[in-house]
């Protein structure tokens, strides 16, 4: 804790290593944003993060470092070193009383200081202490103490779906923002809200009755007097997240983090399923953040929409678009107009259609110029990997242009990725002797939205107005405990009284008689 400065020079010395006397600002570290992040999902509970390094890299302007050089081996009758204390931990005191540094001159061999002592005699580094609120000590005994603060961190939660289509203004950003319980008429769930700048709406506290990955996450708001907590309840078939009072005893508010990609990821799903997505006869368009999970050929290539309850129809997903493609050429053709459709087998056989790895589909129409189907393939976020399947084996009645005799068949056929994978493409088959059909076709799971959990700003409000770090001031001749004096602006007095307390204005802690403040506030 003591560094040594040669006078006449900008070297200094702490330890056996020669550093600078200017203090480099931390955030000069490259990337020092994704250590952040680490460390904050390490404090989340890992989150899948097991751990994280500490940052190397600085840019070569960041600091003074030209010139570095060890210190001599020897030094000549006459120079000096200055020694000082770490100053943001550390109270420099000579001889009782606090000073800024101390001076060292080599005499004849020796270091002799300004006491006229030799070396350091009569100098040292007093360290400062931190004042942390109720709560704090189980933190320490657990050796955890950074809970404690992090339990007062405001959150932004927020999806980036990444859309980025030339003609639209939609933002990425998907903030999940709070019900506000003032409005009546509003439910107690939570929204996705499109938004520039996403408001900070919750702190993720650790409690005795969770597991050491759950955090109670109580909710931020200007109408939050009732102390209200995030919930996982049912909207319908969908998971989703409730505003509720707070109980930690309930486990529905135990909620791991890792459980919150996945609850957004369902409910962009059930907002994505009142979406206007556009499903019409010969033609499917999905929305702004939709993909089709399923194709009917009933609709698509026999021209049936749903006019009637019992025909199939295709149906779009959501899914996080980051890039929309253009609609491409088929050799599919088919005159709607005639009715019949000649070669129709072979020419769907023949005519196969796939989207590239990390792309589905997000539409398919028949142009009516051309007579050709179209389809549209965008690059999707986070999908995974892909998987073939084969639709039911349905007869066909007879294998020419007669609109009756392939209609039945093509009713009948639908490729289907289920709930949680989207179309990345399909291609035809038939059988002429067997006079079947079928269609291999190919999914992609979902892998779900990019989800940000970032702690944004302190909770003020709830730290005790004399929490923060006491530095020495001067040593009470009284009890010959040092009185130390609050660095921040507020500056508090922390003494030791002779009856064994800590005090901070009226505020003390039992007679403990210890040496760290604890219960003082």
């Amino acid at each position: 804790e003591i560094k040594l400065t040669l006078q006449g020079s900008s070297l200094t010395e702490t330890g056996s290593a020669v550093t600078s006397g200017f203090s480099p600002d931390p955030f000069s570290f490259i990337h020092i944003h994704l250590y952040q992040q680490c460390d904050a999902l390490l404090l989340m509970g890992g989150v899948g993060v097991e751990h994280c390094s500490r940052p190397l890299y600085r840019k070569s302007d960041s600091h003074v470092w030209m010139g570095k050089t060890p210190l001599p081996e020897s030094f000549a009758h006459g120079r000096q070193l200055t020694a000082s204390c770490w100053r943001e931990r550390f109270t420099a005191f000579r001889s009782g009383v606090k000073t800024s540094a101390e001076t060292l001159q080599c005499i004849n061999g020796e270091w002799i200081n300004s006491l006229k002592k030799k070396e350091l005699d009569g100098f040292s580094c007093e360290s400062c202490v931190t004042v942390a609120g109720s709560g704090f000590q189980k933190f320490r005994k657990r050796k955890e103490q950074e809970l404690y603060y992090f339990n007062k961190l405001a959150f932004q939660v927020y999806s980036e779906l990444g859309s980025v289509s030339e003609t639209s203004n939609i933002l990425p950003k998907y903030c999940l923002t709070t019900p506000n319980r003032r409005r009546a008429y509003l439910s107690n769930r939570f929204n996705l809200e499109n938004k520039e700048a996403c408001p900070e709406i919750m702190s993720m506290e650790v409690v005795g009755s969770a597991d050491p990955e759950d955090r109670l996450m109580r909710v931020m708001a200007s109408d939050n007097t009732n102390g209200d907590c995030m919930q996982v309840g049912k909207n319908g078939n969908f998971p989703s997240l409730f505003r509720y009072p707070c109980d930690q005893d309930k486990s529905e508010q135990l909620i791991n983090p890792m459980a919150l990609p996945s609850l957004i990821w369902s409910m962009h799903q059930q907002f994505e399923s009142s979406a206007q997505h556009v499903h019409l006869a010969y033609s499917s368009f999905c929305g702004a953040h939709g993909a089709l999970s399923s194709l009917a050929f009933q609709q698509i290539f026999a021209g049936e929409s749903r006019r009637r309850t019992n025909r199939k129809i295709s149906e779009c997903h959501f899914a996080p678009v980051i890039r929309f493609g253009t609609f491409v050429a088929t050799g599919i053709i088919y005159d709607k107009t005639n009715g019949d459709w000649p070669n129709w087998n072979t020419l769907l056989a023949d005519n196969p259609v796939l989207c590239p790895p990390g792309e589905a589909l997000t539409g398919f129409k028949l142009e009516s110029g051309s007579n050709k189907y179209m389809f549209e393939c965008s690059r999707i976020g986070g999908l995974g990997i892909r998987y073939e399947y084969f639709s039911a084996q349905v007869e066909v009645t007879k294998f020419d242009h007669v609109r009756n005799n392939w209609l039945g068949a093509i009713r009948m056929l639908k490729v289907d990725c289920g709930e949680n994978a989207l179309l990345s493409g399909f291609h035809f088959e038939f059988s002429e002797g067997g006079r079947w059909a079928r269609s291999k076709y190919t999914c992609s799971k979902a892998g779900g939205a990019p989800v940000v959990m970032e702690p944004s700003t302190t909770i003020e409000s709830r730290f005790h107005s004399a929490e923060g770090l006491f530095c020495p001031k001067f040593r009470d001749l009284t009890t010959g405990r040092y009185r130390y004096e609050n660095t921040a602006a507020s500056g508090e007095t922390l003494t030791f009284q002779e009856d064994g307390r800590w005090c901070i204005g009226n505020s003390c802690s039992k007679k403990i008689g210890g040496e760290n403040p604890i219960g003082a506030i």
